[in-house]
């Protein structure tokens, strides 16, 4: 459940982490699949390989909330383009 604790942690990810293309809380997915384990997703357009990361670009593999851990899942993904018409 998304409450106002994960919400900030959120926050505080997104404002540490600028290269991100999106954060949310959802699923953790393993080799492909859906674990059922709540994650926080963190979106990238290229995913590398831990040994090709800068120490600023790591992120942690779980963060805590409260009482919580909660697991990181970093998955690549296309920047989102918005698009408008006007009539």
């Amino acid at each position: 459940m998304l409450t106002q604790k994960i919400k900030d942690k959120i926050d505080e990810i997104v404002k540490n982490n600028p290269k991100l293309v999106s954060v949310g809380l959802g699923q953790k997915v393993s080799g492909g699949k859906v674990t059922g384990e709540s994650a926080i997703v963190c979106g990238v357009l290229e995913k590398k390989p831990i040994e090709d990361l800068s120490p600023e670009e790591l992120l942690p593999s779980a963060v805590v909330v409260g009482s919580q851990t909660i697991k990181l899942d970093v998955v690549q993904q296309t920047q989102a383009v918005l698009f408008t018409a006007c009539e």
